[in-house]
């Protein structure tokens, strides 16, 4: 019905626009044409008839369904990176790693003084003996042990050996030292036999016979600098300045007894401390502790017993 309704006012559109057109274009040439007024108002009838056929507008339809969804439109530029968060808490310690291994056993230590004489035993009875002998020549034997007992010498076990050849061998650990304790002529020391930690070690093995009084026919590369070990085995706790013991081992050095030219300062050893530091002794207290390698400290050429 709508449908026709809406045919019927198009048609009437269609038959009444000539007319308009003509009325318009005779008031266009200031005629006062009557058939215009006439045409606007059949048009205006005809208007209003649709208007009353057609009625109200109804309800709403429902929403249709829903269309197919569209292609996926192109990926939007990155947004820049938002800024760093703040740092978290600390975690919590792991647990304590397993204990390392033991470590080397260290050099063995300087043997102990000899302890005092026990009291003498009492003699003990005189047996009954079917050996060949008189007692005359009993009592003669009795008077000749009586003898050594009251002129025994006791043996004395030196510390130092002095070897003739410009060494002293350290009866203890066998180990072979220059008898000068401060060599100069030592290759790359300096006139009072000092130098840093890299040239002492390049001195001590450039040593060989002729040179510093050794005519032992040793050649480069026998003899280095002691360790740390092996200077602290050297050195005496009963002493100071300098804290090393004469030949003998019973009393404090002194020049020539065994070694020349002690110093009471610091001598290098091979061990490093360090990148930056290696460890020294100090022969004036007896210990050691460690330094920069720059620094300049004697230099005493060891090498072993062999």
């Amino acid at each position: 019905m709508k449908k026709s309704l809406l045919i019927m006012a198009m048609v009437g559109l269609i038959i009444w626009f000539p007319l308009l057109a003509d009325a318009g274009a005779g008031k266009k040439h200031g005629k006062q044409d009557k058939a215009f007024k006439n045409a606007i108002k059949k048009l205006q009838q005809q208007i209003d008839k649709i208007q009353l056929t057609l009625g109200p507008p109804g309800p709403q339809g429902e929403q249709g369904p829903q269309g197919v969804a569209g292609p996926i439109g192109p990926q939007g530029e990155q947004s820049p990176a938002g800024p760093q968060g703040e740092k978290g808490e600390q975690g919590l310690t792991g647990p304590a790693g397993a204990d390392g291994a033991d470590g080397a056993e260290g050099p063995q230590g300087p043997a102990g003084a000899t302890g005092p004489a026990g009291p003498q035993g009492e003699q003990g009875a005189t047996g009954e003996c079917d050996c060949p002998i008189t007692p005359e020549q009993l009592e003669d034997l009795y008077e000749r042990i009586e003898f050594l007992e009251n002129n025994a010498v006791t043996a004395v076990i030196a510390r130092f050996t002095d070897m003739g050849d410009g060494t002293i061998r350290d009866d203890q650990t066998g180990l072979i030292w220059l008898k000068d304790a401060s060599c100069s002529d030592l290759y790359g020391t300096d006139s009072n036999g000092k130098a840093n930690w890299s040239d002492a070690k390049s001195a001590a093995a450039a040593l060989a016979g002729g040179t510093c009084g050794l005519p032992d026919g040793s050649a480069a590369e026998d003899w280095r600098l002691p360790t740390e070990a092996e200077l602290l085995a050297f050195m005496s706790t009963d002493y100071k300045d300098p804290a090393v013991v004469n030949t003998v081992g019973n009393a404090q050095w002194s020049e020539g007894d065994a070694f020349t030219e002690m110093q009471s300062k610091y001598y290098w050893s091979s061990t490093e401390f360090d990148s930056d530091g290696a460890v020294y002794a100090s022969m004036r207290y007896g210990t050691t502790n460690f330094w920069d390698k720059a620094n300049t400290c004697f230099v005493w050429p060891v090498r072993s017993g062999n």
